[in-house]
């Protein structure tokens, strides 16, 4: 049945799962996290079955392509990135690539992740 004018038995009902992946997908060059697919109610279970049917596309440990795996370079930037988590910001030549500042894609994926500390010894952690 089709929503004509606002029908009001379908205000205020929150959208399916599937549904507000492809928002966030839109959102985010193509790419999710895994902790965003269990934000939206996607269990491991569900996660898996999108995954056998090609729906979801292992991009990172813990990130995944939305529908396919031809992604745009934005989005397999935005996945290096979530990939490493928290802190972790697009730089060197893939940063210069994507602020159009540099022309040739680079052959990998530059990110930078914040100093950490490790058996109270500072490490750096660059990918």
């Amino acid at each position: 049945m089709f929503e004509l004018c606002g029908n009001s038995s379908t205000k205020g009902r929150t959208p399916p799962p599937d549904a507000r992946l492809a928002r966030l997908a839109a959102a985010q060059h193509g790419v999710v996290t895994l902790q965003q697919l269990n934000g939206l109610g996607i269990d491991r279970d569900a996660i898996k079955y999108r995954v056998r049917v090609g729906r979801l596309h292992p991009l990172h440990r813990g990130v995944h392509a939305v529908a396919h795996d031809e992604i745009s370079q934005s989005g397999r930037f935005l996945g290096a990135v979530l990939a490493l988590g928290e802190g972790a910001v697009l730089s060197h030549l893939s940063a210069a690539t994507e602020w159009n500042f540099w022309k040739r894609a680079p052959e990998f994926v530059h990110v930078t992740v914040p100093r950490r500390t490790v058996c109270g010894v500072k490490a750096f952690h660059s990918a």
